[in-house]
């Protein structure tokens, strides 16, 4: 897809969390701040998910694991479990999986 960044395939999918009254505007909102503070890259997403690689990862993993956890619930209570989980597979992936289902 042709774009003006990589947050523009966000939008085009119209990635959401409508589940937890996430519009696509929150998406690309919370994106983009982890864009600003981390450097990121957008790997894939469509209406309910999204992938993201970081430049670097967040120096305090605690706090950002329980920000993302706010941000979508899914990625623990339906994915890895638990909050330790969590930090530990965003180490491995250097990144993250989001989903609201």
């Amino acid at each position: 897809m042709k774009g003006s960044d990589d947050l523009d395939i966000i939008r085009y999918r119209r990635t959401d969390g409508i589940n937890y009254d996430l519009e696509n505007e929150d998406v690309v909102n919370k994106i983009s701040e982890w864009k600003s503070k981390y450097g990121l890259t957008v790997i894939g997403c469509s209406r309910d998910w999204l992938q993201i690689e970081f430049d670097k990862l967040p120096t305090n993993i605690d706090a950002f694991a329980k920000e993302v956890y706010e941000f979508c619930p899914d990625s623990v209570d339906q994915g890895v479990g638990t909050i330790d989980r969590l930090k530990d597979a965003i180490k491995e992936m250097n990144g993250l999986w989001l989903w609201w289902d």
